[in-house]
């Protein structure tokens, strides 16, 4: 019970808990209930593979529950940090690029960063395609196709060399990674 404790206490985790307290309770249970098991193989006439089946099935499935937790709370982590770099784009990267007074300094300016902001993109997609569920797909999609419009407004931009609408094109782009990063709760279901 201990070491379970403080495996807990060191990262603590609600289903990391569940699960773990799950396998060790199992353990406990069939290691302190063994006459349950001896009395239904030499009484009840229960051949012993089938207990040895069934506690190899219960080992697989915690296997393949920890296995899969580890996955989300991999994959969860890897978006925490492509959304700090959303972060950064639209709250200081854009932020700067509004205080300039050229095309040439928004194009020097974008220049700096722009590999950064195609690798936030590519991690985005790359992340789309991994994720654990439809919901965090969908997730990973929105905050990518964020990235890829504001990218793409700054882009075009500096192509066009338009500085009169340039402060509406970054703020509406500002906006959208912003939306894109607190989303809107969803609907109560009935």
């Amino acid at each position: 019970m201990v070491p379970l404790l403080i495996v807990l206490a060191k990262r603590p985790n609600p289903l990391r808990a569940m699960i773990l307290g799950w396998v060790a309770g199992s353990v406990f249970f069939y290691a302190s209930c063994y006459w349950l098991t001896y009395s239904m193989i030499h009484y009840g006439g229960l051949p012993a593979w089938l207990w040895w089946v069934l506690a190899a099935l219960l080992a697989a499935l915690a296997a393949y529950l920890i296995l899969r937790a580890r996955r989300r709370a991999a994959w969860d982590a890897e978006v925490a940090e492509a959304e700090a770099e959303v972060s950064w784009l639209g709250r200081e990267l854009l932020a700067q690029l509004q205080q300039t007074t050229t095309t040439d300094a928004l194009a020097g300016g974008w220049q700096v960063s722009a590999a950064r902001v195609r690798e936030v993109e590519d991690r985005l997609t790359g992340l789309e395609a991994s994720a654990p569920d439809e919901q965090r797909a969908a997730r990973a999609t929105e905050l990518r196709d964020a990235v890829r419009s504001s990218r793409t407004d700054v882009e075009t931009l500096i192509a066009t060399r338009d500085e009169v609408g340039t402060p509406a094109v970054l703020a509406a782009a500002t906006s959208r990674l912003v939306e894109a990063l607190n989303p809107p709760p969803p609907p109560p279901t009935p």
